[in-house]
């Protein structure tokens, strides 16, 4: 029995990792979101899965430049489709994780540094889920790279009565696909939490919607569970929110 080509075992080699590869991708982030892993496992599962399509292009490609010597491959299809799915996947993660714009090293993001809405019902929630980050917010450590980084997050004047906006607000909160856990008009604060969508990360979020003469200050905050910088992402949140409760 003749050995089998090495370009082939190569090719064959890379098709096996691209498909475990694709296997993670498809199942570490739902996983992660639907609470059967936690995040840092579904980051580690999408970590691996770009490690192995790094791993699938280089033997690809040697698959391909010994084909080209040798002749062996009856097809290359399969193998070009390899190196450019695992070029493609691997960009495409990097960009998903990428932060859209300039970020600073902090996870609490409000617009009311001088006084951020306190978190009420989400604090028990907190310490039972054993998050790493404590609910009260620090203002030495996150209100002068909040000012500095985001200087458009500020309090939001609304010209209409507080029942009016404070309903809005709620409506708003859940249209994001926030699970809302608790809101009071009285006192006029909405608590929710936001998974994202990337790799079940769950961050909690605090809306305050109090009179202001004859119309209304709303400010929101965000706060990562876990994790010293949050990448943007709740900075993106808040200020997708603030864009939905202001339009018409």
């Amino acid at each position: 029995m003749s050995e089998v080509p090495k370009p082939i075992r190569q090719s064959k080699r890379a098709h096996v990792l691209a498909i475990i590869a694709l296997i993670l991708i498809a199942t570490s982030g739902p996983a992660a979101v639907a609470g059967l892993i936690t995040p840092m496992y579904g980051m580690l599962g999408y970590t691996l899965a770009a490690l192995l399509l790094i791993i699938a292009f280089i033997i690809a490609l040697r698959a391909l430049l010994g084909n080209r010597k040798q002749n062996v491959l009856e097809s290359t299809t399969t193998t070009w489709l390899v190196l450019i799915a695992s070029i493609g996947i691997v960009m495409g993660m990097a960009n998903q994780m990428r932060p859209s714009g300039p970020t600073a090293a902090i996870h609490d993001i409000t617009t009311n540094v001088e006084n951020p809405p306190k978190f009420v019902e989400l604090v028990a929630v907190r310490e039972a889920a054993n998050a790493p980050n404590p609910a009260e917010y620090n203002y030495e450590e996150s209100a002068e790279l909040t000012l500095s980084a985001y200087p458009d997050l500020k309090p939001i004047i609304i010209e209409q009565a507080q029942p009016a906006v404070f309903a809005k607000a709620l409506e708003t909160a859940e249209l994001m696909g926030w699970e809302v856990v608790a809101f009071d008009q009285a006192e006029g604060r909405i608590e929710a939490v936001a998974v994202t969508s990337f790799v079940g990360f769950r961050d909690d979020v605090v809306i305050r919607a109090i009179s202001l003469g004859d119309g209304t200050v709303v400010d929101i905050r965000s706060k990562s569970r876990m994790g010293k910088g949050d990448m943007g992402a709740n900075t993106k949140r808040i200020r997708a929110w603030r864009e939905l409760l202001l339009a018409e």
